[in-house]
């Protein structure tokens, strides 16, 4: 369940492993909750009905048992039974989970973290936030909402508001939705900078991939914010590791894929500035599963509460 899109697949498993046997992916014109489990049910007949157990991976904080929604931003959804109501409307069991959760099983069992015993996975996009695998089992921690490292503070009560609410988050400085918000407010205030020009004629164009380019072609401005976006999010997954100790570290999303050099120098901080003892055993990858993953992950989890345990290999 993305912010303006919803993705279903459905999947098959047998001795070669699991394999997509249909997807599909329909635009979310509705955010209130019996619109969205109307939109959900339709895609999943699109994707060739919903089965046994339908997962679902939605970007939302959620409650210890993964029923209840507790904040849900991209929808405007605060403390609400969604499991509950999707089960309803679906008339079949339904398991939701954190969509960061979710990628983060999908890779360490089928992408970039397969062969590993503890993965961390760290996605940016339109926000950012991470997944911790430990022996094959997710890490939810004690009220079910371990790994959002978006909202660990990097500055002081007084400055930026987070989406979450509170201020000073590092989503709020690198997550995609607030940076772009960033760089368009001091585009607007008349900052130096070669995307001057392209903010006059089409402010929504404005986004990270465009302050890297700028950044690479020597823009003074787009230097300094890719300086400081890679510095807060370098030092913040060094913290993670450090604390964690994970074998392996995957960066994904949208930021990261559509900035290699942010991603190829936060890998690089990240394993100078951790603790040594954890930074130089850290293996650090890019994720490799992409819009699947989350989907992927959701499955996984769904045939895993009946007991299931599907094979390591995506075909």
């Amino acid at each position: 369940m993305g912010a303006t899109h919803l993705r279903a697949i459905k999947v098959r498993t047998g001795r070669e492993g699991i394999e997509i046997v249909s997807r599909t992916r329909l635009k979310v014109n509705e955010k209130n909750p019996k619109a969205v489990c109307r939109i959900i049910a339709r895609a999943l007949e699109k994707a060739g009905g919903p089965g046994q157990t339908v997962g679902v991976a939605a970007a939302a904080q959620l409650s210890a048992d993964s029923r209840m929604v507790l904040n849900s931003p991209n929808y405007g959804w605060r403390n609400f039974d969604f499991a509950t109501m999707l089960e309803e409307t679906l008339g079949t069991r339904v398991i939701v989970d954190n969509d960061i959760n979710a990628a983060a099983v999908a890779e360490a069992e089928y992408g970039a973290g397969r062969g590993f015993k503890s993965v961390l996975t760290v996605l940016l996009g339109s926000g950012i936030g991470a997944g911790l695998v430990l022996d094959g089992n997710l890490y939810r921690g004690a009220t079910g909402v371990a790994g959002e490292i978006g909202h660990v503070k990097i500055r002081g009560p007084r400055s930026r508001r987070c989406g979450c609410g509170q201020r000073g988050c590092l989503e709020a400085y690198v997550g995609g939705i607030n940076l772009a918000a960033r760089l368009r407010e001091d585009l607007e205030r008349g900052v130096d900078s070669s995307l001057q020009e392209m903010f006059r004629d089409d402010p929504s164009r404005i986004s990270t991939a465009l302050m890297e380019k700028a950044a690479l072609s020597g823009d003074r401005y787009a230097k300094r914010i890719w300086g400081q976006v890679a510095g807060m999010l370098g030092d913040s997954l060094a913290n993670a590791v450090t604390v964690l100790n994970p074998d392996v570290l995957i960066l994904g999303g949208g930021g990261f894929l559509h900035c290699p050099h942010l991603r190829d120098h936060v890998g690089t901080r990240v394993k100078e500035r951790a603790l040594s003892a954890c930074g130089l055993v850290l293996n650090v990858r890019t994720a490799e599963l992409g819009d699947d993953a989350g989907a992927l992950g959701a499955a996984f989890l769904a045939d895993k509460e009946h007991g299931v345990k599907l094979k390591r290999r995506y075909v």
